[in-house]
């Protein structure tokens, strides 16, 4: 390698390690601690409110991002320049890192018009601590239990609403071609979730296995 190369091949790390890099902040996770939160904006002590808080609405989008990279989405399901309200959003509060100032390890937007969970992201690291569960309460406290979800659901969330034993709402508004999707209803049974219709998404559904 001749001197030149190793000097271009320097600078390209010192860009890449650069705090607003384009390329660092597509390939890493990050959380982030918080300026002090009333307790009247933490809900359940999991979710922080965030949706009239230009900052934390910053944060918010930076976890969207980062949903969108894991999942491969073409898109962010949230921008700071969408109008405020039109998407709740909140900060989950991390259990693994523990500073005198709450830190967020994740996010969720929600549409309280269409009562419907468009997303939730958490960080790897702060997964399998009970924080879905935690936030998934804290949403029901909120919106009740008859939320829809927006498809497609991963595998991972796909397992948790096993886990709770499946779940009665509708889901997404288009299917992976984008099609349009009719809301379903699940119907409870001794055994599970019924199949209520063409491609059912119920994820226990005892006809067609789920999406």
């Amino acid at each position: 390698m001749t001197p030149e190369e190793l000097a271009e091949r320097r600078s390209e790390l010192d860009t890449y390690w650069a705090a607003e890099a384009p390329l660092r902040r597509r390939s890493t996770i990050e959380v982030f601690p918080l300026p002090q939160v009333p307790d009247s904006d933490v809900i359940h002590g999991t979710l922080i409110r965030a949706t009239h808080d230009d900052e934390l609405r910053e944060i918010a989008q930076d976890f969207g991002r980062m949903f969108k990279q894991e999942l491969r989405f073409d898109s962010p399901p949230f921008r700071t320049s969408y109008e405020q309200g039109a998407q709740e959003v909140y900060l989950i509060k991390s259990k693994r890192v523990l500073m005198l100032s709450p830190v967020a390890c994740g996010a969720v937007g929600f549409e309280p018009a269409l009562n419907h969970l468009e997303w939730i992201w958490i960080h790897p690291f702060d997964r399998g601590k009970g924080l879905i569960d935690r936030a998934w309460d804290a949403l029901e406290m909120l919106y009740g239990s008859e939320f829809t979800l927006e498809q497609p659901v991963s595998p991972a969330m796909q397992a948790f609403l096993r886990n709770r034993g499946g779940y009665p709402g509708s889901v997404g508004r288009t299917d992976r071609q984008g099609r349009g999707r009719g809301a379903w209803r699940g119907v409870r049974s001794q055994a599970g979730w019924q199949c209520t219709g063409y491609r059912c998404p119920t994820v226990t559904c005892l006809r067609c296995g789920g999406w």
